[in-house]
């Protein structure tokens, strides 16, 4: 992945991964989320047949029932965080807003 960000023209990279518990009220909101947020999930789903479906509601509320603690779906989450700096062409000067911020298009 940063290769990506390198390839886009970002220098000073920093990479670090981050760290949570994702708490889902019950097994039903957490796969209500996972078909809500993710796009491979909601594209698989979609493409599969009614009987496929159930089948896969079935086996991801029945994993998720596996990770209840003190009433909740409680997973661990983590996400790589990469941020750097791009130098930019600003193609004219910018004067700020009307309350006097800094703000400029760029291009």
């Amino acid at each position: 992945m940063r290769t990506a960000f390198e390839d886009a023209g970002l220098t000073d990279l920093h990479e670090e991964e981050v760290s949570s518990t994702m708490s889902h009220a019950s097994p039903e909101k957490y796969r209500d989320f996972m078909t809500d947020i993710a796009a491979p999930v909601v594209a698989g789903l979609a493409r599969a047949d009614t009987a496929t479906q159930a089948q896969i509601r079935g086996e991801v509320l029945a994993l998720a029932r596996g990770f209840i603690q003190d009433g909740q779906v409680q997973l661990r989450s983590t996400a790589t965080v990469i941020v750097g700096t791009r130098q930019v062409k600003l193609d004219r000067t910018y004067e700020g807003d009307k309350f006097g911020r800094f703000a400029p298009e760029l291009t």
